[in-house]
């Protein structure tokens, strides 16, 4: 819900896809490197993202303010406040990865 449009335009995925998934928690994640296609699907793409962050990871428009502070601001452009940025991305890409049969904890 709060990843930034151009995220998933970036990876090549749609919003509408992923809108019954909610964001991977930040913080420890345990993953098998030697499963097949972890590195292809969700490693390689989110050092990819990082390296293009102003139009992957943060994009234009995108901040990592708490949700609680959008009903006090009234401007159009603050659709995208509470882009988690890295939190963002990881999350699509592990859903992905999980939805194309690979094995990771979400």
């Amino acid at each position: 819900e709060n990843t930034h449009q151009k995220t998933y335009e970036y990876l090549k995925l749609s919003r509408y896809d992923f809108r019954n998934y909610t964001e991977v928690r930040a913080g420890i994640h345990f993953m098998n490197l030697r499963s097949e296609g972890l590195v292809e699907n969700v490693l390689q793409p989110y050092i990819d993202c990082a390296v293009n962050c102003t139009v992957c990871m943060a994009p234009q428009g995108s901040s990592k303010k708490p949700e609680k502070w959008r009903k006090f601001q009234q401007a159009p452009s603050m659709e995208y406040w509470a882009h988690r940025q890295d939190q963002s991305v990881l999350s699509l890409l592990a859903y992905q990865y999980r939805n194309l049969g690979g094995k990771i904890l979400v």
